[in-house]
């Protein structure tokens, strides 16, 4: 991975600024010799620890790619970072913004090996989990070499959940670390790592739930927490 440009900003210690809460960095443009690779969602890791987390980003392909070493080009034309010394607002003051916007720009050449021959294991058991009363349908687990992938249907109009839990199998743990909100009543998961053998028992553990509600995204980081329930387990 090569850097053609960076920011002074970006450069400096963030522990030496106390008034960066945060940095994101969600907006790139990704290409490739087909041409740009679209959008698909975003989000942001767990804590890895207090200053490291990762900024993910989905892609849907051009075309078809071949097995082979494949070359990416990034560019990132400007990050994202919480502003600690905003007053919060007093009431409810839509306008109140405390995320400030640090121009690049950054550009990175990232060369990914891909593996023509890799084959995702899709599953669709017949399976629901029940945390504090709230059932959620295991409608799909795609299981691959270096994801895992989980979708859960609930029936909860005006509501959104937010599920942290991890997979378990064969004696290995894989954490949720990415969720993605698309359609109603629907929520994707993904696991940390993968597996070369599927086969066996997997159990499904949901350590948290949260439920919130809100119109549109505008009201994001304003939703109240309606409920935060815990603790259930499912076996196929």
């Amino acid at each position: 991975m090569a850097s053609d440009s960076c920011s002074p900003f970006a450069s400096r210690d963030e522990r030496e600024r106390p008034e960066v809460g945060q940095v994101s960095a969600l907006y790139s443009v990704v290409t490739d010799d087909q041409g740009a690779w679209a959008s698909a969602g975003g989000a942001e890791s767990r804590p890895l620890s207090p200053w490291v987390a990762a900024n993910i980003s989905w892609r849907l392909a051009p075309g078809p790619l071949l097995a082979g070493i494949h070359r990416f080009h990034v560019d990132v034309p400007h990050i994202s970072w919480y502003d600690t010394t905003l007053p919060l607002p007093s009431g409810d003051d839509q306008a109140w913004n405390p995320w400030r916007e640090q121009d690049g720009a950054w550009a990175f050449d990232i060369d990914v090996p891909v593996d023509g021959g890799a084959t995702d294991i899709r599953v669709r058991p017949d399976v629901a989990i029940e945390v504090g009363g709230q059932p959620f349908q295991v409608q799909e687990i795609v299981i691959g070499r270096s994801a895992i992938q989980v979708r859960l249907a609930y029936d909860d109009p005006g509501a959104t959940w937010s599920l942290v839990g991890e997979l378990r199998h064969d004696g290995a743990t894989y954490p949720f670390v990415l969720a993605k909100f698309g359609q109603p009543g629907l929520v994707d998961v993904q696991a940390d790592g993968g597996t070369d053998d599927p086969t066996g028992t997997w159990s499904l553990v949901i350590t948290r739930a949260d439920r919130q509600t809100g119109d549109g995204p505008e009201a994001t980081d304003h939703r109240a927490l309606a409920s935060r329930l815990a603790g259930a387990l499912i076996v196929w």
